[in-house]
C-alpha cells in the first residue's frame, strides 16, 4: 500500500496537489504561449520540472514508494493493458491503411512523445493527485466506505490537475479541454482501481501513443496538436 505517515495524514497535506496544478498551469502558460518554445524541447522542460518537483515532494514528505509499487501490480498491469488498448482501438476506427500508417511513425517520435511522456504525465496528472490524497485522507486501516470516499476526492483532483494544465493551454477550444480531462480520468481508472501507482502511467503512454496515430492520420487534435493550436488561435486572438 501507499506509504502513510503522521505527518501526512492531515487536509494540509492537500496543499500540494494546490502548488502542482500552479505550475502545470504556469509551465505551458510561459513555454508554449508567451516563449513559444520548440515542442519537443518544451517536453524536456516539462519531464525536468515536474520530475523536480515530485523529489522535493518525496523528500519532504518520507514518501517510500517502493513498497506502495508492488502492492496490486497484477491488476494494475492487466487494467493498463485493458484501457491502453482501447485507446489505441479508438484511435484506429475508420481509418484506412492501418498496416501503412504504422510504418509511417517514426520510432523516435513514439518512444519521446508517446511511451517517455506519456508514462511522465500519468505521473504527475494522474498518480500524484492520488497518492497525496490517500495518503492525507485514508489513514492506516481504511475501511471500505472510506477507501471509496478517498477514491472519489481523488477523482476531482486529477480532473483539477489535468483542468490546471489544459489552462495553461490558453488556445484550446472547451471541447479540447472536456476530451483530455476525460480522457486522463479513464487513463487513471487503473490505478484508481488497482492502488498501484504505476498503472494509470502506462495506460497513458498507450494514450499518448493513440494520440499520434491520430496526428498521423489528421483524425483530431493530438497533445502535439494541441500545444500548436493553442499558439495559432492566441496569434490570431481568439479561441472556440
Amino acid at each position: 500500500m501507499i506509504s502513510v505517515n503522521l505527518n501526512t495524514q492531515t487536509w494540509k497535506h492537500l496543499i500540494w496537489i494546490f502548488d502542482l496544478c500552479v505550475l502545470l498551469f504556469g509551465l505551458p502558460l510561459l513555454f508554449v504561449n508567451l516563449f513559444k518554445v520548440p515542442i519537443d524541447l518544451y517536453y524536456l522542460i516539462f519531464l525536468i520540472s515536474t520530475a523536480g518537483f515530485l523529489l522535493y515532494y518525496k523528500k519532504s514528505s518520507s514518501l517510500e514508494a517502493r513498497a506502495s509499487l508492488k502492492s496490486g501490480w497484477a491488476l494494475g498491469f492487466i487494467l493498463a493493458v485493458f484501457f491502453g488498448l482501447g485507446f489505441i482501438s479508438y484511435s484506429l476506427v475508420d481509418l484506412p491503411g492501418v498496416l501503412g500508417m504504422f510504418k509511417s511513425i517514426s520510432l523516435m517520435v513514439v518512444l519521446w512523445r508517446g511511451i517517455i511522456f506519456g508514462l511522465a504525465s500519468g505521473i504527475i496528472i494522474s498518480v500524484f493527485p492520488f497518492v497525496v490524497t490517500w495518503r492525507a485522507l485514508a489513514g492506516t486501516n481504511p475501511g471500505n466506505f472510506r477507501r471509496a470516499g478517498v477514491i472519489v476526492i481523488a477523482v476531482f483532483f486529477i480532473a483539477l490537475t489535468s483542468f490546471s494544465y489544459s489552462m495553461g493551454l490558453t488556445g484550446l477550444s472547451r471541447d479540447s479541454m472536456k476530451d483530455r480531462i476525460t480522457m486522463n480520468l479513464i487513463a487513471s481508472i487503473p490505478t484508481l482501481v488497482s492502488g498501484n501507482p504505476m498503472a494509470a502511467p502506462i495506460a497513458g503512454a498507450f494514450r499518448q501513443i493513440s494520440e499520434i496515430v491520430k496526428e498521423q492520420n489528421g483524425k483530431t487534435l493530438a497533445e502535439t496538436d494541441n500545444i500548436q493550436i493553442a499558439r495559432t488561435q492566441n496569434e490570431t486572438g481568439g479561441s472556440n
